[in-house]
């Protein structure tokens, strides 16, 4: 993915995948909360079929798959194209069902 050798996150991690190496590391986890940032006024990308919703952080941007269930987070630094990691996990994620984006809490 974007180029990136897949690597063996440590045991600990726990549905985590991994890709890159510290300076550029690419990390996705599967059956993460919610994204607490999420509301009605959010700016969401749709990347084939896949809608999303980033948060910038510094020298990365993490990237909630709000549409699907299990949610799916993925960690891109901005030093990464992120149409070079969202659209590969995208085609995976494809094939789950498509759910309602819920944009509060409660």
């Amino acid at each position: 993915m974007a180029g990136l050798e897949q690597r063996k996150p440590p045991d600990f991690y726990v549905r985590t995948a991994l890709w890159g190496d510290s300076k550029r590391l690419v990390q996705l986890k599967c059956g993460v909360p919610r994204p607490p940032e999420l509301n009605e006024a959010s700016t969401l990308l749709d990347v084939d079929a896949v809608t999303w919703f980033a948060v910038p952080e510094g020298p990365r941007t993490r990237y909630w798959a709000v549409d699907r269930r299990p949610y799916v987070v993925v960690l891109v630094p901005t030093s990464i194209s992120a149409d070079q990691v969202l659209v590969p996990v995208g085609k995976a994620l494809a094939t789950l069902p498509k759910s309602p984006v819920v944009t509060a809490t409660g």
